[in-house]
């Protein structure tokens, strides 16, 4: 999500980011003659082990509540194998956000 929105005092991350989803369109229109789409997948906080230690974040997560600030592991793989599919055929150069709350990218509320 950095790339699309920034984050205060990480601007080679973020730029780096911005580049990904500019790499990403422009992937999908090179290898299009090929039948070969290109996706990106952009997640906002997931709780990998990892975030959950630095953030401290002990929480179970309900996958059924809309209104969360944290997504799951298996959410990402879901839509990556969605993205694989034949039922997103059409989807190419896309940067999909998985994000829980939309268009909004801060830290989460502990």
């Amino acid at each position: 999500m950095a790339g699309e929105y920034g984050v205060e005092g990480m601007g080679p991350y973020s730029a780096a980011k911005g580049g990904v989803i500019s790499l990403t369109r422009t992937l999908a229109r090179d290898w299009a003659d090929a039948d070969v789409r290109v996706n990106a997948v952009s997640p906002g906080f997931i709780a990998t082990e990892k975030l959950r230690e630095n953030f401290g974040y002990e929480a179970e997560i309900e996958r059924g509540n809309a209104d969360r600030q944290w997504g799951t592991p298996a959410e990402v793989a879901d839509l990556v194998r969605f993205l694989a599919s034949d039922a997103a055929s059409f989807v190419d150069g896309q940067s999909v956000r998985i994000t829980g709350t939309p268009n909004t990218y801060e830290t989460p509320d502990l």
